[in-house]
Parts: C-alpha cells; structure tokens; sequence
C-alpha cells in the first residue's frame, strides 16, 4: 500500500475537511507519517449497539371527518331511529335500523344447528371406534372363527366404513349449506343497522324517518368527528410497522415554526379497504395547524440490537465487496474486508471482519 501525502498543505486541507464534517473534538485523531509528511485521520472504534434502519413517511393534516350515511338498502321499512341532532356518539354506536322480521329468530336457529352438526361429526370417528371394537369383540368370542365368520366380519366392517363415510358426508354438506346461508342472513342484518364510523357528535337527522321507506340515495344523517384533526398518508407499504395504541412521534412545519406532536393510529383494521393511514392527535396542540399541513413520521422497518457496529460512513463498497481502511502496525492505511448486516439510518452492522474494538478510518 503507498504512503499517503506528499505536501504539509495536504495536511492542512484534511484536517480541515475533518473539521467541516462535524469531528468531534474528543474523537481520537491518528497521525500517518508519510517522510516529512503528516495527514490526520479520524479513527472510530467497532463497537457493540443497536442498528436501527427507520423510513420516512409524510403525513398530511386533515380537519374534522364527516360521516354521510345512507341506508344500504331500498323498500324497506325504517323501525328504530336511535338519534338525534346534537347527540354524542362513540364509534360502533347504533345510529338506526331497518325492519329485519324474523331474522335474527333465523340466526339463532342456524347457530344452534350448526353447533349441533359440528357436535355430531366430532363424534363420528369415537362412534366407529366403539362400533369397530364390538365387530371384533363378537367375532372373537361370540363364533367359531370360522372362514365364514371371518368373511362376515369382513363384511360388517365394510359397512361401517360405508356407514362412516356417509354420515361424514351427509353432516359436512349440512354444515357447508348452513354456514353459507348462514354469513347471508348475517349480511342482510347487518345491512339492515347503521353504526358510527367514529366517535363524534350528530350533526344532521332527516325528518319523519321513523315508519319511512328507505331509499339509499336519501341522506338519513350527519356525524362530525369530535377530535380535533388527523394526519393521514396514502403510503401504507409500511403498514405493518404500526401497533394498535402505540404512540408515534412526528414534527409538523408550518410558517417558520415547527411543532412535534404524538400521534396514535386510528382504524388500523380500515387501512388496506381505504387504501390509506390515520392518526388521531394524542398529544400536541393542532391550534394554528392549516389544514393540508404536512409532517413527517419515522417508523422502525428493522433492527438489530446488541451487534457489532460501526458509522455508516466507515464502510465501502467495491463491487460486491465491502471493506473498510484501517491504519497498519507501520502507521499506513490499508484496506481491510468486511461482511456488513443491516445498513441503519447511521449506522452499519458488521457480521465478521474485525473485532469489538478494532479501529477504522471514517471520512
């Protein structure tokens, strides 16, 4: 490997570049002697740490949601009307419902035959066991053995492979027809009651419903969201990152101020049928935030924790190698291989290659 430098004035001109990168005044400085010439390096340790690989999502300020709600349904007879303008709701509140009859008498009956079917089956395979055993049992000590008893044996238990076979087949295609009307009949109800989206508050209720016919393109009523904002982004790649109830950090600009906000994610089980994320202000003052304001959030896609590590500046790439510069026994720099793990936001794990507390060459 050749000596570096040639001019003091290279000296000079590293040091300064050093300088202008942020070096650390306490950070250990080596002196690689090159004749009369010196260069200053700034050597940084491999060291043990967590190596965190985060991703960059925007998010985008929206104010108060609406929720518009139509009956999903025509022709069918308005009962209950559980509202009315001024009401707080909270989210899956029942805001009203249609005429059902009888079907949740219908829902129950199929419930308890469908358990009842589920029951039987399960007992299907003790019940050939038990059958089974008295064939053999009567076979043994209830004949002679004989080759004709034998072939009867054979016979019996033929049949009750059929008999077997036909009661699997007969409880299974109930249950397969009871389960399908079944999620129908659950659909119809369910299209027959409106919930709310959201807690909030009732904002409009149309006249007369109760005793009306419904029609799914009249508006029955108004709920406007209680909070006081969201941010939401329709990057949901990263998705997956985020937790029911866990509390996400993200810093909002707006003018020449910037403010940093907690922020929780709401709906998760919405996400992918929206095709976008929210969440709802967990602590932070909104007051003052426009409108289409946008903000950033930073969520963990990887990490690996208590792995030798060094800074992210530290490590080369050379075709498919990597490798990293090191200062020799005789003071000069030379070029070591690496295998690297995951490359973090700032930092970069080394799998092998050097040694907790081996020194390396940063830029």
């Amino acid at each position: 490997m050749k000596r570096i430098g040639k001019l003091i004035i290279i000296s000079i001109f590293a040091s300064l570049l050093l300088t202008s990168c942020g070096k650390k005044e306490d950070e250990p400085l080596v002196v690689v002697e090159s004749g009369e010439n010196t260069i200053d390096y700034e050597l940084v340790a491999c060291v043990r740490g967590d190596v965190i690989q985060t991703v960059r999502i925007g998010c985008t300020y929206r104010k108060n949601r609406e929720q518009e709600v139509y009956f999903p349904v025509s022709g069918k007879l308005v009962d209950r009307v559980y509202v009315r303008e001024g009401d707080t709701v909270k989210r899956g509140d029942l805001l009203a419902e249609l005429s059902s009859g009888n079907l949740e008498d219908q829902i129950k009956r199929l419930q308890y035959q469908i358990e009842r079917n589920e029951l039987l089956l399960s007992y299907v395979p003790k019940e050939e066991e038990i059958d089974r055993q008295v064939l053999y049992l009567n076979y043994m000590y209830g004949t002679g053995r004989t080759k004709e008893d034998k072939e009867k044996l054979d016979k019996n238990l033929e049949n009750l492979e059929k008999q077997v076979e036909s009661k699997n087949e007969s409880y299974g295609d109930s249950l397969e027809f009871d389960k399908k009307q079944l999620n129908a009949l659950q659909a119809e109800y369910r299209a027959s009651r409106i919930y709310a989206d959201f807690n909030g508050t009732i904002k409009y209720v149309a006249d007369n419903l109760e005793g009306s016919t419904s029609n799914i393109e009249t508006l029955v009523m108004t709920v406007v969201d209680d909070q006081e904002g969201y941010f939401e982004t329709s990057n949901t790649e990263y998705s997956e990152c985020f937790k029911e109830g866990e509390v996400v950090d993200m810093t909002v600009g707006y003018g020449s101020t910037s403010t940093a906000f907690k922020l929780i994610p709401q709906d998760i089980d919405k996400w992918e049928e929206n095709k976008h994320m929210t969440f709802a202000v967990y602590d932070g003052d909104t007051e003052g935030v426009a409108a289409d304001a946008t903000g950033e959030i930073r969520p963990v896609v990887e990490a690996k924790t208590d792995v030798l590590m060094l800074p992210k500046g530290s490590v080369y790439k050379a075709g498919k190698d990597y490798y990293v510069y090191i200062v020799n026994d005789d003071g000069v720099r030379d070029v070591k291989f690496v295998t690297p793990g995951l490359f973090g936001d700032d930092s970069v794990e080394i799998v092998s290659g050097l040694t907790e507390g081996e020194t390396v060459i940063r830029r």
